[in-house]
């Protein structure tokens, strides 16, 4: 009786060592993935401050480039009140408005980009 007492008391402590590896184990995976999901919040938070500072300067070069196009457009319209308007003139308002139309696309297709994200 004495010796399965013992028999049964070495089992029980052998499924105990098992199961104290498997959670060792299971700590060291936890914290592998645990250091590389702050590497990775790291990198988001890093890579999302980028994407802010491009948005703005986007925006600001779009503005800046609205404006110009609108002082263009009232240096045009005050040189054909005096009949001056040239080709030259013409084929520059048409470039710069290809530009907007340009600059308008880039930012749609970046939107909608990040919505199918």
């Amino acid at each position: 009786m004495h010796s399965d007492l013992v028999k049964s008391l070495c089992e029980k402590m052998d499924v105990m060592k098992e199961a104290y590896r498997s959670y060792e184990e299971a700590i060291k995976v936890f914290e592998e993935a645990d250091t590389l999901n702050t590497e990775n919040v790291k990198a988001l938070d890093v890579a999302s401050q980028k994407y802010v500072l491009a948005q703005l300067d986007l925006e600001k070069a779009n503005n800046d480039l609205s404006d110009y196009l609108e002082e263009m457009k009232n240096v045009e319209e005050t040189e054909d009140k005096e009949n001056v308007n040239t080709g030259a003139q013409t084929a520059l308002g048409l470039y710069a408005l290809g530009g907007v139309l340009g600059f308008a696309g880039v930012a749609l297709t970046g939107k909608r980009a990040r919505k199918e994200d």
